[in-house]
């Protein structure tokens, strides 16, 4: 796991990982993007080059979502990777996150959630 600052300014950073985010690198992703979370008002997470995650990883993501909230902070994930897409899906958790995720009309396919569509009001008839 490769863990990068790729942008920065006073209250801001871009960071890219590269690799697993697994829970054999969960110690070393927490407490890197732990530590930058607490230095800038404001980061991007880019996943594009995320190769594999698992539930570790996953609850690392939650847990920096969670804290950004609480701290009055702003976290972002950009750039999900197709891994990361899968196990957002899987755990129904692609709202939790509310960021932009971009994909072709093919790519939703394989997805459950709906992304991009109108959603419905179940309180009119």
């Amino acid at each position: 796991m490769d863990i990068q600052k790729v942008k920065q300014n006073d209250k801001s950073v871009v960071v890219a990982m590269e690799g697993e985010m697994d829970i054999y690198h969960a110690t070393q992703v927490k407490d890197t993007l732990s530590q930058y979370l607490g230095e800038f008002d404001q980061m991007a997470l880019d996943l594009s080059g995320v190769s594999d995650m698992d539930t570790a990883g996953f609850q690392i993501l939650m847990t920096l979502k969670t804290n950004s909230i609480r701290k009055k902070k702003k976290f972002v994930l950009i750039n999900h990777s197709p891994i990361v897409l899968k196990i957002f899906d899987l755990y129904g958790a692609v709202g939790f996150f509310g960021d932009k995720i971009k994909l072709t009309s093919g790519e939703r396919e394989g997805f459950s959630f709906r992304y991009g569509m109108k959603k419905e009001n179940i309180l009119q008839g």
